[in-house]
């Protein structure tokens, strides 16, 4: 059983104070992401946040850290996903005990090196073992609505066709916000392999749409990348 977590904080230039904690969020076991049996023939709706990046932008804070109302940023995205997924796993590359602390069924780390991006954390889930449709949502925006996993479902359900389905604002698209058959992540370790990162350009090999959101304040699709946006 993990220990529970302090409440901690994170100043940033002296000026922005962050606080990051995990208060009130039940126990779950680590599991290890090599563990062969776990998920296997799993084909439920799983979902994934994204928190496994360096945080280079608030000066190497862990954003899914980031605490609002006590509430960690990483915990209110798996809320969100909950509702639409039956699994919900994170992806975090430090911290591992802090998030297994957290309402998620498992912390799973790349199993590449020195934070390769978040095909990395796809590729990680896919070696360990998901299958069925994957959601995917990163930690810097906290107050997605559940309405976007749930329609990103329905839509890639309604085209046979497609690999995934990606949230579009209008004025940016959001590839990190999407829903995708992990039969599509065949083939991506030889794409990283290749020295291939960005996941625009994995998007143009498979066959990927946008899915079209207006509201996008309401709907919480708005990325939080400054330190003071997060206060």
């Amino acid at each position: 059983m993990p220990q529970s977590i302090p409440e901690l904080t994170q100043v940033l230039g002296g000026s922005h104070r962050i606080p990051l904690s995990t208060d009130g969020f039940n126990d779950v076991q680590y599991n290890d992401p090599h563990d062969e049996e776990h998920l296997q023939g799993s084909a439920l709706v799983t979902g994934l946040v994204l928190a496994g990046g360096r945080g280079e932008r608030l000066g190497g804070v862990d954003k899914g850290l980031i605490s609002e109302r006590g509430i960690p940023a990483a915990a209110r995205l798996a809320a969100a996903l909950r509702e639409t997924c039956a699994t919900v796993l994170v992806s975090a590359n430090r911290n591992l005990d802090t998030y297994a602390a957290m309402d998620f069924d498992a912390v799973v780390p790349d199993s590449l090196p020195d934070f390769a991006g978040p095909l990395a954390a796809l590729l990680a889930v896919g070696e360990y073992g998901v299958t069925g449709t994957l959601v995917i949502a990163p930690c810097d925006m906290p107050t997605l609505s559940p309405e976007v996993p749930r329609s990103l479902v329905e839509r890639l359900e309604a085209d046979p066709q497609l690999d995934l389905v990606y949230a579009d604002t209008g004025d940016v698209p959001q590839y990190l916000v999407a829903a995708l058959r992990t039969t599509c992540l065949e083939g991506l370790d030889e794409f990283l392999a290749s020295g291939g990162r960005a996941v625009r350009q994995w998007y143009e090999l498979i066959e990927s749409n946008p899915c079209n959101f207006s509201d996008v304040q309401a709907l919480g699709l708005v990325n939080r990348n400054g330190a003071d946006e997060w206060r």
